[in-house]
């Protein structure tokens, strides 16, 4: 492919601007009118044909302006676009939901606030999510009596999140004992990865005599459920009711098909394939492996919390605010990592 000239990328990067703000096919005199002030509209034509003979541009019906395609998207990505910081309205909207007390340490909660926040900043859908625990490190195990026969347990990981789960016991447990219980727990699991104690809890707590008894044999019975910790870490995925706003989306047929896609395992398993970089990555139209995503674009982010790696994701049409939104998942990112930390 040839060089651009100036021109012709001026007059692409507008017609990605304006077809971004309005949807809508974009005409030679809206570019002269909003952005290139000492053009032509005659002359903007002609660079708007030059675009499209070389695959830039497309018309979508014969009298109408011309839009983006995905090979312009991607240069604009590459050659023009550049870093945006991210804008106050937007960092507020994190701010807000993620003052939430409880968003200091329970992983779930931290990547629903995450999502939440991401979705209501983009308009879009988004989707977070931790891959995997099992090679993830138990660092200590605490147990908080909830009453007579209830035991909040915390899973907290080396370098990474607090899981909670609470146990419901059939008789009342002997308060005094918890933080013995708790220490024995300790003595016999910490520092196994989580993927060794589910698979060897049994031999592990067999024989111990301390403790209050009742907890461990819930352990011993339910040790491989307790410590199955990623069929517990829910994918968080917000911003469904978004794309209904969304004009390439305003085809009945296309919408269903896009709805089942959330609803499948397949953007997941996509999603875990690209793993878990700390640069955002954006793929675009047929650079999706997906063909539900054929005319859709999919940024991603991961993120660390110790020894453990997650993702975050934006997903929507071709035709998004890509600088904001680049500088809107970075700052997700950072703010995941921070809080589960």
């Amino acid at each position: 492919m040839r060089p651009l000239t100036p021109r012709e990328i001026a007059v692409l990067t507008a017609v990605v601007h304006a077809h971004t703000e309005s949807a809508e096919p974009v005409g030679s005199r809206t570019i002269a009118r909003q952005y290139l002030h000492d053009l032509s509209p005659a002359t903007i034509r002609n660079t708007m044909m030059d675009l499209e003979d070389i695959g830039f541009l497309h018309s979508p019906h014969t009298s109408a302006g011309r839009e983006p395609t995905a090979r312009a998207y991607r240069y604009y990505l590459d050659e023009v676009m550049e870093p945006a910081r991210l804008g106050r309205s937007d960092k507020s909207v994190f701010d807000e939901l993620l003052t939430e007390r409880q968003c200091a340490r329970d992983a779930d909660v931290v990547l629903s606030c995450v999502s939440r926040a991401l979705a209501r900043v983009s308009r879009l859908i988004t989707v977070a999510f931790l891959p995997t625990f099992d090679n993830g490190v138990l660092r200590r195990i605490e147990l908080v009596s909830l009453g007579e026969s209830r035991i909040l347990v915390a899973l907290e990981i080396k370098g990474g999140p607090v899981h909670t789960l609470t146990l419901e016991m059939d008789e009342p447990v002997a308060q005094g004992l918890i933080g013995e219980t708790a220490r024995i727990l300790n003595e016999r699991l910490s520092g196994l990865t989580i993927g060794q104690i589910r698979t060897s809890i049994t031999e592990r707590l067999s024989g111990i005599s301390g403790g209050e008894q009742h907890v461990i044999n819930v352990f011993l019975r339910e040790g491989s459920d307790i410590f199955d910790l990623d069929s517990r870490t829910n994918v968080h995925l917000e911003g469904r009711p978004n794309i209904l706003a969304q004009p390439e989306f305003s085809d009945h047929t296309r919408l269903m098909q896009f709805m089942r896609l959330l609803d499948e395992k397949a953007l997941i398993q996509e999603l875990r394939r690209r793993g878990a970089s700390r640069r955002t990555h954006v793929s675009i139209g047929t650079e999706n492996s997906l063909p539900e995503l054929a005319d859709c674009s999919l940024l991603t982010r991961g993120y660390r919390a110790g020894s453990l790696s997650g993702t975050l994701a934006i997903v929507g049409p071709m035709r998004m605010p890509y600088r904001r939104l680049v500088a809107v998942l970075e700052h997700a990112g950072g703010v995941a990592e921070t809080l589960m930390s």
